[in-house]
């Protein structure tokens, strides 16, 4: 299993930070990659279709969303990503008067070296997070 963490720390309080990195829904607004946000079920789950700037999609599934310790994480069910047993998760923390971001994820290469897999994952997570905080 492959992990990928990165973290950002952005100029305001963590409750601020979450309110915009938090929704399960609003990954459009911070990450420059998604154009918009289609919502839908997966049973009783949310699920998610993020429409990505130059075609294609991603659909996840939302695992947990938990206000109090803000932290949502979710499934990839489908995109155009080399990995499977893919699972995320954005949390936010405070760290005295800031926030801090973190964006993780597990799963495995398919189709690529891990190498290739983990680099890929991290540059999307990188560009988020740097969308993130020009947005603070």
């Amino acid at each position: 299993m492959i992990t990928v963490e990165e973290t950002i720390t952005l100029p305001t309080s963590a409750e601020k930070a979450w309110a915009i990195a938090g929704p399960f829904e609003g990954l459009h607004v911070w990450h420059p990659a998604v154009t918009h946000t289609e919502m839908r079920k997966n049973g009783d789950a949310p699920q998610r279709v993020l429409h990505l700037d130059g075609g294609g999609a991603l659909v996840e599934t939302l695992d947990l969303k938990n206000s109090d310790a803000m932290t949502t994480a979710w499934t990839l069910d489908d995109g155009p990503f080399p990995v499977k047993n893919y699972r995320a998760w954005v949390s936010v923390v405070e760290e005295g008067d800031r926030a801090v971001a973190i964006w993780s994820a597990e799963f495995e290469a398919n189709g690529v070296t891990e190498s290739e897999a983990r680099d890929m994952i991290a540059g999307a997570f990188r560009a988020g997070l740097d969308e993130l905080a020009a947005r603070i």
